[in-house]
């Protein structure tokens, strides 16, 4: 019977049924509760991970606006913070309700704000339909920390010509590259900026110093000269090599006897040559691979008529603050002698490195006040001298008065990796430049030289040339966000 069956039903039954039914109404109570909560966490990760993302693309925008030097307007600042904003796939779905971008030219930064905002999911539950976020940014101007800079610029006679299907001579091209990259390198005026100018062929010019300093052998030398030919006497112009590179009427001689001699002594007028273990060495590998005690033994300071060192090559120029100084020595670099350059990268290491002959700040110094130590070599890579090392003196390549070991060149090329080596090992960074590159063999030596590959270039025209002392100025800049 059907009443029967409440009968026997048991009270443990009605508590069960009891109980389902309040947790029913609990759960039915927490429910929304919960689901709020848990929209707000994924709605509050949600906007983390925006703001994360914003405050990415606002610091980039700013950045992107900061490395621009040229024009510090807030114009144009905002112009490439909009452009860059403008093309962020982070801002895809999000919707911009306001931006700003100002330049402070006596601070040298740029501050880029974004106000934006994006939907919610589950907060819409309580009416919460959006969320809003404010971002801001500040970048300091891309500008050279402390810094000392030395330029090893080759300034030999092959410099003179164009570089393989050009124009304009190759020393034309260097003088504005290097003008643009100590111009850029400069700019701020800051003190804690240093740049010297090492102009190198076969010898070194370090100009007249007076007295003579103690790290120079100051060598003289007697000797007779021709005065004066013929006035009828006619010179005579040849087809010739210079500093290898064949040249069509580059040379010249007379073609008749002297009619006057005269007997002179030349003196020391600021002309290096290479320094020997003992300044007189004739070992095969005496040349000295470093700088250190520049007084024992000291640089043999040769006569001026060696290479016409004294007369027509440029002077170096240590390091100094003063940009115009560095741009006049660009710009009046002239063109003499063969090309050794062991010689730049002996004198820029020496120009860089505390103590004699050039009394730079240690190391030490600068890398507390987070400075660096730069050597920049440039050469059009025909290296076309080897040391006589008994004289002290320079000779063309298979010269039968070098040392045999050295006649083919190839020792000479293994000192300039030796060099770069040991600059290297000094803290120093080396960029390399390869101009106009004749020689293949030195593609590879200036790519070991310098410091990584990313500071190794190499230029076939003046193009070329421009954009890769440019490239080397954007890396030696330091752009930084400051809010």
């Amino acid at each position: 019977m059907p009443g029967s069956r409440v009968a026997n039903m048991t009270p443990a039954v009605f508590r069960r049924r009891a109980d389902s039914g309040v947790a029913a109404i609990i759960f039915a109570l927490t429910l929304v509760p919960m689901m709020l909560a848990c929209g707000l966490m994924i709605d509050g990760y949600n906007l983390y991970s925006t703001d994360q993302a914003l405050q990415r693309t606002v610091d980039a925008a700013a950045l992107a606006a900061a490395a621009d030097n040229t024009d510090m307007t807030t114009a144009h600042a905002q112009s490439l913070a909009f452009n860059y904003l403008d093309h962020s796939p982070n801002l895809a779905n999000i919707t911009i309700t306001g931006r700003t971008a100002t330049s402070d030219t006596t601070a040298r930064t740029v501050t880029v704000t974004l106000d934006a905002e994006f939907p919610t999911y589950f907060m819409k539950i309580v009416q919460v339909n959006t969320m809003k976020v404010s971002i801001t940014s500040r970048a300091e101007r891309a500008q050279p920390g402390p810094l000392d800079l030395v330029l090893a610029l080759d300034t030999t006679q092959s410099m003179n010509s164009p570089p393989q299907g050009g124009v304009e001579t190759k020393i034309t091209t260097l003088r504005s590259a290097a003008t643009a990259l100590v111009s850029q390198v400069m700019a701020t005026g800051s003190s804690q900026i240093k740049v010297g100018i090492v102009p190198y062929s076969a010898y070194m010019n370090v100009g007249p110093i007076s007295p003579v300093p103690d790290w120079v052998n100051a060598i003289s030398r007697t000797g007779t000269f021709c005065k004066s030919y013929p006035k009828d006497c006619p010179l005579v112009y040849y087809d010739c090599v210079l500093d290898g590179v064949f040249t069509i009427n580059g040379c010249s001689k007379y073609t008749c006897a002297c009619d006057k001699w005269q007997t002179g002594t030349w003196y020391w007028t600021g002309c290096i040559g290479p320094r020997t273990l003992d300044g007189s060495a004739t070992g095969t590998d005496a040349y000295l691979d470093t700088i250190s005690s520049p007084t024992n033994p000291k640089y043999p300071g040769l006569a001026s008529n060696y290479n016409n060192c004294g007369l027509s090559g440029s002077v170096l120029l240590p390091l100094t603050t003063n940009l115009t100084s560095v741009l006049d020595k660009i710009n009046t670099l002239k063109i003499s002698g063969e090309t050794y350059i062991p010689s730049g990268l002996t004198w820029g290491w020496n120009v860089l490195a505390p103590g004699e002959p050039y009394d730079a700040r240690t190391l030490a110094d600068l890398k507390a006040i987070g400075g660096r130590k730069v050597l920049v070599l440039m050469t059009d890579g025909i290296n076309s001298m080897s040391p006589k090392l008994e004289a002290a003196t320079i000779w063309a390549n298979g010269s039968n008065t070098i040392t045999p070991a050295w006649r083919d060149g190839a020792k000479t090329k293994a000192l300039i990796s030796t060099l770069c080596t040991k600059i290297k090992q000094d803290d120093i960074e080396i960029y390399t430049v390869l101009f106009d590159e004749r020689d293949a063999s030195m593609t590879q030596i200036m790519k070991d030289c310098a410091s990584e590959p990313s500071k190794a270039f190499t230029a076939a025209d003046r193009a070329g040339l421009l954009q890769a002392f440019s490239e080397i100025g954007d890396q030696l800049k330091r752009l930084k966000l400051v809010k």
